[in-house]
């Protein structure tokens, strides 16, 4: 199967911006290449148990923001809309630099991205016990540290990115022993297998991409969680029923503004909502749109320009 790479150059401030634009197009996950990023990583052994000596020399000073998506039909008017947005974004008065904003192309197929990206994914831990691993590489884990093994496929996430980390480090605070979890738009299914591995009772994972869902139950068989997990292929909850102590859902702020409302039928008495995938900037339309639906505000969390927000209901 043939795939779109979508690349745009920018800086390390823009990066956050260029992220969401691509998740807006339709990306599942977006891979960002910031040289600074990463010595900084090495530097500082931020959660990497090891990493190659020589990975920074392979990254030159420009930031890369990528994201993937399939060939059909839509590809060419979805490409148009990406520079046409890009373009849009380079006139505004962001207060941040997001140049040069290149957009560059790439067709690829599937068996060369399955095996071409593997290098750059290490174990890092992600919370406070939580290490996300790649099958493919070995991991000692320390006392009391829970390991899960990703296998992202064509799903694109590792379980790296920021707005991910937010919803693990949520999920080790908000899981308990009878936590049923609802899990919308759940890519590689990281977060239902968290919430397992941290105790819940079940998990419910749902995604509109048929992709996404057969890589989620590969990574659940992976980590023994499959039998308290339910798969849906889907329109975010259009076939979700029953009620769940705890929703969870990693998107954009645009679909977590139609969500919010949708989500009061799913969530239990005194159950709690977890949102991110949010820019700073749009927290506080979030939290607008939560108490227009009576859901009460308990916190919030950052990393980087990203924001985690938890609601209950």
């Amino acid at each position: 199967m043939k795939w779109f790479e979508i690349g745009i150059a920018t800086t390390s401030e823009g990066a956050d911006i260029m992220s969401e634009l691509l998740f807006e197009a339709g990306v599942k996950g977006v891979v960002i290449e910031d040289k600074e990023d990463l010595i900084r990583f090495i530097k500082e052994g931020e959660g990497f148990d090891y990493t190659e000596a020589d990975l920074a020399d392979r990254y030159d000073s420009t930031v890369k923001v990528k994201g993937y998506l399939p060939d059909d039909n839509n590809i060419n008017a979805l490409i148009d809309d990406i520079n046409a947005r890009v373009a849009w974004l380079l006139v505004q008065d962001l207060g941040v630099d997001i140049s040069p904003g290149t957009v560059l192309v790439t067709e690829i197929y599937e068996q060369d991205w399955a095996h071409s990206w593997k290098e750059y994914f290490k174990p890092l831990k992600v919370g406070e016990i939580i290490v996300v691993k790649p099958s493919w590489e070995s991991y000692i884990a320390k006392s009391g540290e829970i390991v899960i093994d990703m296998d992202p496929g064509m799903a694109f996430g590792t379980g790296t990115h920021e707005t991910t980390i937010l919803c693990i480090r949520a999920l080790e605070r908000y899981v308990t022993p009878a936590s049923s979890v609802l899990d919308i738009g759940c890519g590689t299914g990281i977060l239902g297998i968290a919430a397992i591995l941290l105790g819940a009772s079940r998990a419910v994972l749902i995604d509109i991409d048929s992709q996404a869902i057969s890589v989620a139950k590969a990574n659940s068989i992976q980590n023994g969680t499959f039998e308290k997990m339910e798969f849906i292929i889907g329109d975010l909850v259009d076939k979700v029923e029953g009620r769940f102590d705890l929703v969870v859902a990693n998107i954009s702020s645009k679909a977590i503004e139609k969500l919010i409302p949708q989500c009061i039928g799913f969530l239990a008495e005194g159950g709690n909502l977890v949102l991110s995938g949010i820019l700073k900037e749009n927290e506080e339309v979030i939290l607008s749109v939560m108490n227009d639906n009576e859901i009460s505000f308990v916190e919030s969390d950052s990393m980087g320009d990203w924001v985690c927000v938890v609601g209950q209901n």
